[in-house]
Parts: structure tokens; sequence; C-alpha cells
């Protein structure tokens, strides 16, 4: 299935400075940023945890402390145990489309 993917300029703007705050890494997040599009492209990448209940984001961890905030077009939400809590994970399996929405800092 082929997958579409949409930047919003707040991403676009924010890359931009990232890659001027990463001064010496740019080939790192470069290759990081491929790999990221690469896995949803080709379905490897399915799961991402939860960015914000409210939403329908889900975050995929970047460089350093840096995530991509992303929405799916299709996704299920799924539970999972993780120390002894509950962490919200959402399966995009089956998305066609991403939208890119933003890198924030977590």
């Amino acid at each position: 299935m082929a997958k579409t993917f949409w930047t919003a300029s707040r991403f676009r703007r924010r890359l931009g400075r990232l890659f001027a705050e990463l001064e010496g890494r740019e080939d790192e997040l470069q290759r990081r940023l491929e790999d990221i599009y690469q896995a949803l492209e080709n379905g490897t990448l399915t799961r991402a945890p939860e960015h914000h209940p409210f939403d329908d984001t889900c975050c995929i961890p970047l460089i350093d402390h840096f995530v991509v905030v992303c929405r799916p077009n299709v996704f299920t939400l799924e539970y999972r145990a993780v120390s002894g809590r509950q962490v919200a994970e959402f399966n995009f399996a089956e998305a066609s489309h991403f939208d890119l929405l933003a890198i924030q800092e977590e």
C-alpha cells in the first residue's frame, strides 16, 4: 500500500532550526529522518506512543530528546503495562497517510 505524507509548516521550521542547533550532527539527523520516513513507508514502523490524548497524535523518537509528532489517518489505541502503569500506544499498521505536525522536546 502506498503511503502519503504531509508536513506542517511548523514541522519544517523546527527541523531547520534543529539542523542549526545540532551543528556537526547534521548527517546523523538526516539519517534518522530518512530511517523514520522509510520505516513508515515500508510498514516496518507500525507503533508509537500516544503523544496527546485529545488530538489523536503519537510521537516517534527522532534524536536525543526530540520526537516527531504525527497523526496517522488510521490507528487503533492499545494499552500496555510499563513499570506498573498503563501506557497508551498507537498501532497504525493500516495507515496510508501521515501528517507530520511538529518536532518537540520530550
